[in-house]
């Protein structure tokens, strides 16, 4: 298992965590994060209107979010992870797990999620 802090103020956080395909990742996280104006929000992130401005339109202002970042250079798409969510790494997906705050801006933003991984 390893933890890591997922700062508010960056849009994504490189885990250092080398994933291959079929391998389950757990993920749990506590904390908040202000996502500007006073407005804090835990891991799932707050409800509002789909924003296409954000990482993941469909999901919570705020919310930890994953991709992964491939030795190839591409990446994939992301995905919601909120307070507690376990990721299949797909068939032919090698590269680096990434994690981030669901957030058009993130230079307002302040606080952190505490993250635990395990595999």
């Amino acid at each position: 298992m390893r933890a890591f802090k997922i700062l508010g103020g960056r849009v994504w956080s490189d885990t250092g965590i080398d994933v291959q395909p079929g391998m389950r990742i757990q993920i749990t996280a506590t904390g908040a994060v202000d996502i500007g104006g006073g407005r804090w929000v835990e891991a799932s992130g707050v409800a509002e209107a789909q924003d296409p401005r954000l990482p993941l339109p469909n999901a919570g202002r705020g919310a930890l979010i994953a991709k992964l970042a491939f030795r190839n250079g591409g990446e994939s798409g992301v995905v919601f992870v909120g307070a507690r969510n376990t990721l299949t790494v797909d068939a032919g997906e090698y590269g680096r797990l990434l994690l981030g705050i669901n957030d058009d801006r993130t230079d307002d933003n302040r606080g952190e999620f505490v993250v635990r991984l395990s595999w």
